[in-house]
């Protein structure tokens, strides 16, 4: 994420797991954030929506700033970013570059990362 030029608001944790975090929370830090990257199986801000209603106070959904790594899923649900991404980091990298500083590679196509609406 800081390679890309954008910062976790959990990185204050240094798990390397999972971990539980209540709405509370995710809402006090959710206003410091200019985008929401990874939002699990959300499809559409909607989806997010229908989670908690309160999420939509937050600055990334009321600017249209909401990307999910599922740009690449099959009809069975398998997501490309857990199989060839790990051996593409570098592209990984340009879609988030591309997503917080789209200046820097105007001509990129996201190849894991698709914007949600």
């Amino acid at each position: 994420m800081s390679d890309a030029g954008g910062r976790y608001l959990w990185e204050d944790n240094s798990g390397r797991e999972n971990f539980p975090v209540d709405i509370e929370s995710v809402i006090s830090r959710g206003r410091q954030a200019d985008y929401w990257i990874n939002t699990g199986t959300a499809q559409s801000a909607g989806d997010i929506l229908r989670t908690d209603s309160r999420l939509g106070s937050l600055p990334p959904l009321a600017a249209g700033n909401i990307y999910n790594n599922n740009a690449r899923t099959n009809r069975y649900g398998g997501n490309d970013y857990w199989e060839s991404g790990i051996v593409n980091p570098h592209i990984i990298l340009a879609d988030l570059v591309w997503i917080f500083h789209r200046e820097l590679l105007p001509d990129h196509e996201p190849v894991y990362y698709r914007k949600l609406e």
